[in-house]
C-alpha cells in the first residue's frame, strides 16, 4: 500500500475479473472509523451501450492501476476542499483534469464522496462533492 493510500486509510486495488461482479462494493477494514476499498469498488465504467472499444478502456485503466490512482487523488482534492465541483476541483490539482475528475467523482460514491447542491458556475449549474464522513 502506497502512503497516500494509507493516510486515507483505504487501497485501492486493480479491478477483478468479471466473475466478482457482484461481490459487494465495500467492507470494513476493522472496527476502526476507516475502510478498506474491494477489489470491484468504483470500478471505472463504460455504459452498456458504448463500443467495446468503450469497455476495453475502462479494463485496462483499472488492471493498470491508475484509475484506482486518480480516485485516491480525487478523494485527497474533496477532503481538502469540500463543496467545489469537479471543474473548481481540476484547477486545484496538478495532475488531474476536469475530465478525469468527472469520471472519478462518482466512483467514489456513495463510501467516500457524495453529491451536494448544485453551484452556479460560469453561467451554469454543476455538482458539488463533499466527502463522507467516516
Amino acid at each position: 500500500m502506497r502512503l497516500q493510500e494509507a493516510q486515507l486509510g483505504f487501497s485501492f486495488s486493480p479491478a477483478p475479473s468479471p466473475s466478482r461482479a457482484s461481490a459487494p462494493l465495500h467492507a470494513k477494514a476493522d472496527a476502526g472509523s476507516s475502510y478498506r476499498m474491494r477489489r470491484d469498488a468504483g470500478m471505472a465504467r463504460a455504459h452498456r451501450a458504448d463500443p467495446v472499444t468503450s469497455h476495453a478502456a475502462a479494463a485496462q485503466v483499472e488492471a493498470s492501476g491508475v484509475a484506482g490512482r486518480q480516485r485516491a487523488a480525487v478523494l485527497e482534492l474533496v477532503r481538502r476542499w469540500p463543496g467545489l465541483t469537479s471543474i473548481e476541483l481540476a484547477g486545484r490539482s496538478q495532475d488531474l483534469d476536469r475530465w478525469q475528475l468527472a469520471r472519478r467523482l462518482p466512483e467514489l460514491a456513495p463510501d467516500f464522496a457524495r453529491q451536494g447542491p448544485p453551484k452556479l458556475f460560469g453561467g451554469r449549474s454543476h455538482v458539488t462533492w463533499w466527502p463522507v464522513k467516516a
